[in-house]
């Protein structure tokens, strides 16, 4: 499914770039051209974004809020990871959402304090990645 989305993208980055007379670039370098993000990388924004305003009660679910799992270490350890990824057997538990979205925070945003930091410095390190 993921793939067939990715060329849906792909076929509409080519119909652009041949009616803007741009057809001998690749695709990548239109995507570099006019800022084109990958779906992948606007996945992960939007799911830290989320993430983010759930944790700020800026999106209001207590249901989601309470699956989260944040780690908070016995003894002071430069190990800084904020959430708990819950291990699992089954492939619903593993890629389950919030698993997903966390494993992402804890890897990509590991220097970015979810409590006291605004959404500002958020997006500014979600486009650097």
């Amino acid at each position: 499914m993921i793939d067939k989305i990715y060329k849906i993208q792909s076929n509409c980055i080519r119909t652009i770039a041949f009616k803007l007379n741009l057809s001998e670039l690749s695709i990548t370098e239109i995507k570099k051209q006019y800022n084109i993000s990958s779906l992948s990388n606007k996945r992960n924004y939007n799911d830290c974004l989320f993430l983010y305003n759930l944790l700020n009660v800026t999106a209001n679910c207590p249901e989601l809020l309470s699956l989260i799992d944040i780690r908070v270490p016995p003894v002071n350890t430069t190990h800084n990871t904020l959430f708990h990824i819950v291990p699992g057997r089954r492939n619903c538990v593993i890629h389950s959402p919030i698993n997903i979205i966390s494993h992402y925070s804890n890897e990509h945003l590991s220097d970015f304090d979810f409590f006291f930091n605004d959404s500002y410095k958020l997006n500014k390190l979600l486009f650097v990645h």
